[in-house]
């Protein structure tokens, strides 16, 4: 008796574990809200611009580095923009 409530339990703590480690891995959205931004391919402003995005742009947030995002457009592209030219939804 003893046995299968240890394996309810270790297979309930399993489920929420997976489940908390899907939601803080889930990625993130955000919106461009500068007129025009620059993506660069590092995150710093003397690297190289890869490509520009417009204002309303929607992206997914990769990874957040010293006021940089890296984002991810529909399409697969991807670079670095600074932090302050987009808002998170």
């Amino acid at each position: 008796m003893s046995s299968l409530l240890l394996l309810f339990i270790s297979v309930l703590f399993y489920f929420l574990a997976n489940s908390r480690y899907a939601m803080e891995n889930q990625k993130k959205e955000a919106i461009i809200f500068a007129e025009n931004s620059y993506i660069k391919s590092a995150p710093s402003q003397s690297s190289q611009d890869v490509f520009i995005l417009h204002e309303g742009t929607k992206v997914k947030v990769i990874e957040e580095v010293d006021g940089w995002n890296e984002i991810k457009l529909a399409d697969g592209k991807r670079g670095w923009i600074e932090s302050k030219s987009l808002k998170e939804i």
